[in-house]
């Protein structure tokens, strides 16, 4: 196993070489991947994983590893697809989608807290990357959405240039998010919300969406202190 996990850890190396000026460190830990990974990333911007492969060896395979990660980091948690091509910053990746138009990052919100620190990571993205910023509210009564979007971009101020638009849709919010975000640069959500508008309430979207992330996703973990619980 030591030298399979080897193996893959100089390929994953090999795939970096084309982009020279990023700095690449490996390491090889024992240990569960869930507990290893969290551990490895805890001073880390962000701990990016994949969602569960379908070769590879099968002891290292990451299962519900993205899952563990996203329910107990302290930080955000990247989960990317098999799919997916391209991270924010990179325009040539195979787009698709409304919101892949023009390489835009989507970010969800409900009106808890846990939404607003996703929409100000969302922003800090966008920001990184001169991407475009969609910021989607799925709802059940359209007065909670309205109040919700608007109250969220007065506690984020100014954009600092980021072209920003907004969309209330009705509907489950794992399933209106999964479709805003499909073939765009990023989505990003918060954890769960115990705060906000019932009629808003993102719940359990997070963990919905990272069984099958559209997109590259983005789950932000809210800092202690706040109104947010694991999703």
């Amino acid at each position: 196993v030591k030298v399979a996990g080897q193996r893959l850890l100089d390929t994953a190396i090999a795939s970096a070489a084309p982009h020279q000026q990023v700095k690449v460190r490996s390491l090889l830990l024992e240990g569960s991947p869930g507990p290893v990974l969290l551990e490895a990333g805890r001073h880390a911007d962000a701990l990016v994983v994949g969602t569960r492969g379908l070769g590879g060896i099968d002891r290292l395979l990451l299962g519900s590893v993205s899952t563990y990660c996203v329910n107990h980091a302290q930080g955000p948690v990247v989960v990317v697809p098999p799919s997916s091509g391209h991270l924010p910053g990179d325009r040539a990746g195979p787009l698709s989608g409304a919101a892949a138009a023009n390489g835009a990052i989507v970010v969800g919100i409900d009106g808890s807290e846990g939404s607003q620190v996703a929409l100000g990571w969302a922003l800090s993205e966008a920001i990184t990357n001169e991407s475009p910023l969609v910021v989607v509210c799925a709802y059940s009564a359209v007065a909670d959405a309205e109040a919700a979007v608007s109250d969220a971009l007065d506690r984020v101020g100014t954009c600092h240039g980021v072209e920003v638009s907004t969309r209330m849709v009705e509907g489950q919010p794992a399933k209106v998010l999964e479709a805003a975000g499909t073939g765009a640069c990023m989505l990003v959500v918060g954890t769960r919300g115990l705060g906000g508008f019932k009629s808003l309430m993102l719940g359990s979207t997070s963990q919905a969406l990272t069984h099958k992330p559209p997109c590259p996703l983005a789950v932000i973990a809210t800092p202690h202190g706040g109104e947010s619980a694991p999703a």
